[in-house]
């Protein structure tokens, strides 16, 4: 696989895909309803660079159909703009479902639900909820949010990689293009940051972390180090910038390098255990 088709595919299509949205929504639905084209141009070029199965009997293949719910979601959320109490209730049911279907390997439970495995899923799904009511904090400063998200991404694609995962590293790289491309469109276009971007990549990040940590043991240390970066915002406000439009260039710089520490030691946490 030539890895210029990987790095520019997922990058056209989302671009084109989200400018089609906004341009035949109009001025009052198009900036709702082109987030849509983050995920969309996610799963497309999953599956035409990976070529993966559809069932939701392997956390992998899981991933596509994770991503489209939980996208669908939340683009319904973005059209009707409801409270954010339906706004959340929806949220829970949708990292719910994608938890127990990870943890399950499928829709229906293969053996009785113990106690222990009641409590596992309840763990989970309480920290995949935080994950997203995290992002979706950091929605009100949107330069934070993409770098947040894009940073995680990237610490996936790096844990993926060590570990030999070179599928749910590829998967990692194609989510931090996708949202890059969409930052990059808002600077031209009036497009939002909206519920289809929070809930379905947010969804699709925990379900790469999902498979990266099934896929060989070495990483679920390291990967705990993760959601960490979901906090980088709040260091990077304290390094003191110039009283001048460079800060506006100078923060997303500052709040990647803060990112980058959870990010590198991670990193080298799943490579000490993985190494020989």
């Amino acid at each position: 696989m030539k890895p210029l088709v990987v790095i520019l595919l997922p990058v056209i299509l989302t671009i084109i895909s989200a400018g089609l949205l906004r341009a035949v929504g109009g001025a009052v639905r198009g900036p709702n309803i082109a987030g849509i084209a983050v995920v969309g141009g996610f799963i497309t070029s999953w599956a035409f660079l990976l070529s993966p199965g559809w069932s939701s009997e392997d956390s992998f293949e899981r991933i596509g159909y994770i991503a489209v719910v939980a996208a669908l979601a939340g683009l319904t959320l973005d059209i009707i703009r409801p409270t954010r109490f339906w706004t959340a209730v929806v949220a829970g049911f949708v990292i719910c479902l994608s938890t127990w279907v990870s943890l399950n390997n499928g829709f229906i439970s293969s053996g009785e639900l113990s106690t222990s495995k009641a409590l596992l899923f309840l763990v989970l799904a309480v920290v995949a909820f935080s994950v997203i009511v995290r992002l979706d904090q950091l929605r009100a400063q949107s330069v934070a949010s993409y770098v947040v998200i894009i940073m995680v991404a990237l610490a996936l694609y790096t844990q993926a990689i060590i570990v030999g995962d070179s599928s749910s590293a590829t998967t990692a790289l194609i989510l931090a293009l996708c949202v890059a491309a969409y930052a990059t469109l808002q600077l031209f276009l009036d497009v939002f940051l909206g519920d289809s971007v929070i809930l379905g990549i947010g969804a699709a990040l925990l379900a790469v972390a999902w498979a990266i940590a099934e896929s060989d043991p070495s990483a679920r240390i390291g990967l705990i180090l993760v959601p960490l970066i979901l906090f980088a915002d709040g260091t990077a406000k304290h390094v003191p910038m110039p009283e001048a439009r460079i800060s506006s260039i100078l923060y997303p710089i500052v709040l990647g390098f803060v990112a980058s520490l959870p990010l590198g030691l991670g990193a080298l946490i799943t490579f000490v255990i993985y190494g020989p």
